[in-house]
């Protein structure tokens, strides 16, 4: 038996949402999902996607669209996660970039209806790309003899505009010092 190749939507073209979309061409090529299309609103970054890739491109999301596959993956910015994933949630399994949500409440709420929709909803958040890796791996590629590990702690310094209480910023601000 052929195991089913799985249909997947990419919801945004931003800078990761172009690596997303090289991955997920990468396992297409390897058989593994079909790619239904991205959703993008920029014409000029429609242009770069049809020039370089040969995938539907759609302009807006509906829910015909969602309804046609089998996962969508939201690469948008975090203001708007929440509200597409409760669109897309009762139609598809949701991948979407970090955070879930802006707001503890919300994201809580959304994990609830996963759960209650029996849906997979899954928050991505990996540092493949971002360039302390990158730099890590210069240093690395520099040296005669490999280590035998690297530890490291990334953190975001304090940011009062997301809501921690003063415990969890007392706790930032001794890790950043």
């Amino acid at each position: 038996m052929i195991p089913k190749r799985h249909r997947i939507l990419l919801i945004g073209a931003g800078r990761v949402g172009l690596e997303h979309l090289s991955e997920w061409t990468r396992l297409a090529n390897s058989g593994e999902v079909d790619i239904a299309g991205v959703v993008v609103r920029d014409e000029r970054k429609q242009d770069a996607i049809r020039q370089r890739y040969e995938i539907p491109i759609f302009d807006q999301l509906s829910d015909e669209l969602i309804r046609g596959v089998d996962a969508v993956d939201i690469v948008t910015p975090p203001d708007s996660h929440a509200s597409l994933v409760r669109r897309c949630l009762p139609l598809a399994h949701v991948l979407v970039e970090k955070p879930l949500a802006t707001d503890a409440g919300e994201a809580a709420e959304l994990s609830t209806l996963a759960k209650t929709l029996d849906r997979v909803l899954m928050v991505g958040h990996l540092f493949r790309f971002h360039p302390v890796v990158g730099e890590l791996k210069r240093l690395v590629a520099d040296r005669s003899e490999l280590p035998r590990g690297i530890h490291g702690a990334m953190i975001n310094p304090e940011d009062d505009r997301v809501g921690r209480d003063e415990e969890a910023r007392d706790r930032q601000t001794r890790l950043v010092r």
